[in-house]
């Protein structure tokens, strides 16, 4: 009994340490996710005051496309980290690896969000006419690979 707790105690521990790892990591990425978003609302806000908004308008199309994608990782993320804290809280063994399932799961979504996010970014990339709006989704894609990394452990 006593060496079937001290099993469990060690797999919490070091579980702990993980779910405190990969907590910082979410909330980092959600950081530089906020500081995208605002650098492409901005842009997109200079958009629409020049009159260069519309389907025909690459740029724009991509921006927006973008902001939506980042804002659908930041809301995964958040979800994410909300289901690590709560495995946390978790004790029964039978318990502790369907929940480890579940977030397995969300994490495997939140990859192919990522992934596919990543791939519409460098298609766009090839269609960008200015500057600024390539550093953009430069910017972004390096967050969306981040996730990537984030979510394959």
């Amino acid at each position: 009994m006593k060496k079937l707790f001290f099993v469990c105690l060690c797999l919490l521990s070091c579980c702990s340490a993980y779910a405190e790892s990969i907590v910082y990591e979410i909330e980092d990425t959600q950081k530089n996710i906020e500081l995208i978003e605002d650098k492409i609302f901005t842009k997109i806000g200079l958009m629409i005051e020049d009159n260069a908004v519309g389907c025909g308008n690459s740029n724009y199309s991509a921006l927006n496309s973008t902001v939506l994608n980042l804002g659908k990782i930041y809301i995964d993320l958040t979800a994410l980290n909300r289901e690590h804290d709560l495995l946390s809280l978790i004790t029964n063994e039978e318990n502790i690896s369907s929940a480890i399932s579940i977030v397995n799961t969300h994490k495997k979504y939140i990859y192919k969000v990522a992934t596919m996010s990543n791939e519409i970014i460098v298609k766009r990339l090839q269609e960008i006419t200015d500057n600024e709006t390539t550093q953009l989704l430069l910017e972004a894609r390096d967050i969306f690979n981040r996730t990537i990394k984030l979510t394959q452990e």
